[in-house]
């Protein structure tokens, strides 16, 4: 997370957070969160909004989704574990890690 300050400089907030990786890890858990919390419409929307402004695609994505959902099992509630379950399971069935 960087805002730019008035000065037009870089800085970084919330360090607990931060670190560096591929981009559609956070848009996948973005994505499912809006998923398992808003439903379809607003996850797909957001999706839409993200693949426009990208070159990536959807299934450049799709591809991280069951990898954020394992993100978000650590610190999810019962309910939003359940929803992302059958995500996580997907990792099994491919027998991959990333």
């Amino acid at each position: 997370n960087i805002i730019i300050g008035e000065d037009g400089e870089p800085v970084v907030i919330d360090w607990a957070a931060a670190f560096s990786g591929d981009p559609l890890a956070d848009v996948a858990i973005t994505y499912l969160q809006a998923k398992i919390r808003m439903g379809d419409e607003v996850a797909t929307a957001y999706r839409e909004a993200y693949l426009k402004k990208s070159t990536k695609t959807g299934d450049a994505i799709e591809e991280w989704v069951p990898y954020a959902a394992v993100f978000l099992m650590s610190f999810a509630n019962e309910a939003d574990r359940n929803a992302l379950l059958p995500y996580v399971k997907s990792i099994e069935n491919k027998g991959e890690t990333k």
